[in-house]
């Protein structure tokens, strides 16, 4: 997990997703101090499972927009932060989805842990619903997602 954080999490990584009109990073504060964030990315499903489970689900080839990162600061668990951030994320994906001039809405999609039953209940919660699996590469451990599209 740490050589997954180092290689993809580093401040440099941050600096290029702001920057970048492929993504969009949300921020959320409280008392002027992060309190958690997401990333949202336009563009292809990067690998063919997720393709796949994608193109059954929505009928539709891409592009996508990918809730690709959305976390919440361990001591905001349960404060409504998570569901805040997710709120600014399908406004935000819109908006995304409308500056690269294509039709809004896309369909939102993320990967989660299959093993993560909290993540995949808040994300049930908020509208996504589970379509397919992949295999995920952290630091060089394989993991098995669940791949979720939202609905409405």
């Amino acid at each position: 997990m740490a050589r997954h954080i180092a290689a993809h999490l580093a401040p440099s990584d941050f600096r290029f997703w702001a920057g970048s009109p492929d993504h969009a990073l949300l921020l959320a504060e409280r008392d002027d101090a992060p309190a958690g964030y997401a990333l949202l990315h336009h563009g292809a499903a990067a690998a063919d499972d997720e393709a796949r489970a994608l193109v059954e689900a929505t009928g539709w080839a891409g592009p996508y927009i990918e809730l690709s990162k959305i976390y919440a600061h361990p001591l905001e668990l349960g404060s409504g932060v998570a569901s805040a951030l997710m709120h600014g994320v399908v406004e935000m994906a819109d908006a995304l989805a409308l500056a690269h001039g294509g039709p809004v809405p896309l369909p939102l999609w993320l990967g989660t842990n299959a093993g993560n039953a909290r993540a995949q209940s808040f994300y049930r919660r908020h509208g996504f619903v589970v379509v397919g699996r992949r295999r995920y590469d952290v630091g060089g451990t394989m993991h098995d997602d669940v791949v979720m599209v939202r609905r409405g």
